[in-house]
């Protein structure tokens, strides 16, 4: 069985064209996902309102109440779908996205077999929200950096708020991050909207299933 562990972070556009291309990132996270066993842990760390709830709460097939907010939550003994295929559940343990839950990443990490770190590409690349939201999330992508996490991936949430294509979403952060630390995160990361049913069970069938 998985056991999911989900700190701060989906329906899921996946980047064929633009993104694949530039940065063959599908390939990666197939490869990441595929060294993966039945009772491996899962880690999910990200900012605050990036998905990380909503995702666990439709993998348990539950109603979202989005105004709740994550503190730290602790799931055990349930499964889903993927394909024909049934996914079973040990434990998911959630910590909110806030700066206070910092001081827990590296113990978490370190127990777990795959990170994914996720965030609300919208807000990142907004120039409003830079100078706080930015440089918030550039702080958690070098902290990780430091870690050294080799099986890790990135996703940023809410895509269907941008009035661009994948691919130039993808220009625009490559141009933000070049000469940062992470910008290697470029190799492992994907766009997605949460909302759509359809996306969620590509995303489900990418995580889980085994190619």
């Amino acid at each position: 069985m998985f056991t999911i562990l989900i700190l701060p972070f989906i329906p899921l556009i996946w980047t064929i064209t633009g993104f694949i291309a530039l940065f063959g990132g599908y390939k990666v996270f197939k490869s990441i996902m595929n060294k993966l066993n039945d009772g491996d842990k899962l880690l999910f760390l990200g900012m605050p309102v990036s998905g990380k709830t909503y995702m666990l709460t439709k993998l348990r097939n539950e109603k979202f109440i989005e105004y709740k907010s994550t503190h730290v939550e602790k799931n055990e003994n349930f499964s889903f779908k993927v394909g024909n295929k049934t996914i079973y559940i040990d434990v998911a343990k959630e910590l909110g996205g806030e700066e206070a839950y910092r001081g827990s990443y590296e113990e978490n990490i370190n127990e777990s077999k795959v990170l994914i770190f996720m965030f609300d590409i919208q807000k990142y690349l907004s120039e409003e929200k830079k100078l706080m939201y930015r440089r918030e999330c550039n702080s958690r992508l070098s902290a990780l950096h430091k870690l050294k996490k080799e099986n890790a991936f990135y996703i940023g949430t809410h895509i269907d708020k941008i009035n661009k294509t994948e691919a130039e979403i993808l220009k625009d952060l490559a141009k933000i991050i070049k000469g940062k630390d992470y910008e290697d995160i470029m190799k492992r990361l994907c766009l997605t909207n949460l909302t759509d049913d359809k996306e969620f069970e590509k995303l489900k069938n990418n995580i889980f299933g085994k190619s």
